[in-house]
């Protein structure tokens, strides 16, 4: 069994602005002088283990949406929030999708738990 987070944020989704993410960017290549990054791999490497997470990464701006992947063809959702876009790009992207029983269980009926 497995969890995916597809959005976890409360109320409103948000995307960092682009000052935040030139931040990262300036700070991530602040790290990197000296280093020897000249392979993507050496790259990847670098980002992964020596970046710290407010650098390398960020937590998800969309609103609550849980798949829970159980081994059966059912897929089970619980609630309905903007992540919910992101599973729905994800499963028609992959064509896994076609055919299969879908089960929606909303927790409450808050906007942000609806707005997928």
């Amino acid at each position: 069994m497995k969890v995916h987070f597809k959005g976890t944020r409360g109320s409103i989704p948000i995307a960092p602005t682009a000052t935040e993410v030139q931040e990262k960017v300036v700070a991530s290549l602040l790290a990197a002088r000296g280093k020897d990054l000249r392979s993507e791999r050496q790259i990847r490497e670098f980002v992964e283990k020596s970046l710290p997470f407010r650098h390398s990464s960020t937590f998800g701006g969309n609103t609550p949406c849980v798949h829970l992947e159980t081994g059966s063809e059912d897929y089970l959702i619980f609630d309905g929030g903007s992540g919910l876009r992101v599973l729905g790009k994800e499963l028609m992207d992959s064509g896994s999708a076609s055919g299969k029983t879908f089960h929606i269980f909303l927790s409450h009926f808050h906007y942000d738990h609806i707005q997928g």
